[in-house]
């Protein structure tokens, strides 16, 4: 498991910045160290820096609040997902609207393999009608599983930015 870790902001006109995982230099544009691939996290001064040095290790609080450091981090990868995965989703269109264009089903090299999916018709089963219309059949399907804890993110947009 990849950890978070905290970069030091080095005193005025040092330079380079390391990763304190690997000692691998790493710059303020990057969020992963690309030696280590461990998740970077850059104070934006010295006092922030020093929160997050002393809450490196406690993500929350006694208080129950989420680091500062760790929240806005989060809010930034979460902000970036959304801008990667649209820009992902526009790409994704052009390439079919190209291949459907020029008849192409597959492309294969040493970066990706392309496949056009074409559209069929799916059947589905409406499982809130039979819900509704016959609630007694309905009960002797159910299937109960077990589903694992797990954390949903979701960014807030701030006025001000």
């Amino acid at each position: 498991m990849k950890e978070v870790v905290i970069v030091d902001i080095p005193s005025p006109g040092m330079s380079p910045y390391y990763c304190p995982y690997c000692d691998w230099e790493v710059f303020p544009t990057m969020r992963i160290c690309k030696r280590c691939h461990n998740v970077l996290v850059w104070p934006n001064n010295l006092k922030e820096q020093k929160m997050a040095k002393t809450n490196a290790v406690k993500i929350i609080d006694k208080t129950g609040e989420l680091n500062i450091i760790i929240s806005k981090q989060l809010r930034e990868f979460e902000i970036l997902k959304q801008q990667i995965d649209a820009k992902e989703d526009q790409l994704k269109e052009a390439i079919k609207a190209a291949m459907i264009e020029k008849g192409i089903d597959s492309f294969d090299n040493e970066y990706v393999r392309i496949t056009l999916v074409k559209e069929t018709v799916r059947e589905s089963f409406d499982s809130a009608r039979f819900k509704a219309e016959k609630p007694n059949e309905y009960k002797k399907f159910i299937k109960t599983s077990s589903v694992s804890a797990s954390v949903r993110i979701k960014a807030k947009v701030i006025d001000n930015e």
